[in-house]
C-alpha cells in the first residue's frame, strides 16, 4: 500500500546511490531507470581476478590501485589460448583486455571454472547501453579445419562474473 502511494506520488525522491555522492531528486517513476545508469551506483571490477564493488564514476581510479592485474594495453582481434590438460580441475582468470569503440571501454575476459573455458564481453556502462551491442566469438583450432563460433549481447558492468 505505501509502495503505491509512494509511486503515485509528485514529490520528488532522493537517488539511492546519495551516500555514494549523487545529487539527484525525482520522481519515482523516473528515479528507477536513473538508478540503473547512475554513475555513483556500486557496480563489480570487469578483471574477473579482482570483481570489487567500485563506484561507477571512480572506475579510472579503481584501475590505477594494482596497474598490473588492471592491465589497460589495448587487445588485439585475436587471443591465442594456451594448450592446457584437460584433467587440470583448477579454476583460472587469464588477463581482461580493454579498448575504446563508440565512446565506451569495452572489456573482454577469460576465465577457467570446474575445467570449462568461459568468455564474455563487458561495457563501461548499464544494460540500456550493452543491448546496443553484439558480440561473436570465433574458436579455431590451428591446422585443422574445426571451429566454432557463438553471438550473443554484450553484458553491462553491473553483472558479475557469477551473473555473467
Amino acid at each position: 500500500m505505501l509502495e503505491n502511494l509512494i509511486s503515485q506520488a509528485k514529490f520528488k525522491l532522493n537517488c539511492k546511490n546519495a551516500d555514494q555522492g549523487c545529487k539527484v531528486e525525482m520522481k519515482s517513476d523516473d528515479l528507477t531507470e536513473h538508478e540503473l545508469e547512475c554513475q555513483f551506483r556500486l557496480v563489480p571490477c570487469p578483471v574477473a581476478s579482482c570483481q570489487v564493488m567500485v563506484n561507477f564514476s571512480q572506475l579510472d581510479a579503481h584501475y590505477l590501485v594494482d596497474a598490473d592485474m588492471h592491465n589497460m594495453d589495448i587487445g588485439g582481434d585475436v587471443i591465442n589460448l594456451k594448450s592446457c590438460d584437460a584433467n587440470d580441475e583448477c579454476d583460472t582468470d587469464w588477463g581482461s583486455l580493454f579498448w575504446v569503440q563508440s565512446g565506451f571501454r569495452f572489456c573482454r575476459t577469460f576465465v577457467k571454472r570446474h575445467n570449462l573455458w568461459y568468455t564474455w564481453v563487458s561495457i563501461e556502462a548499464g544494460l540500456k547501453q550493452a543491448t546496443r551491442f553484439n558480440l561473436s566469438i570465433k574458436v579455431e583450432k590451428r591446422n585443422i579445419l574445426e571451429s566454432a563460433s557463438i553471438a550473443g549481447m554484450v553484458s553491462p558492468i553491473d553483472w558479475t562474473v557469477e551473473e555473467v
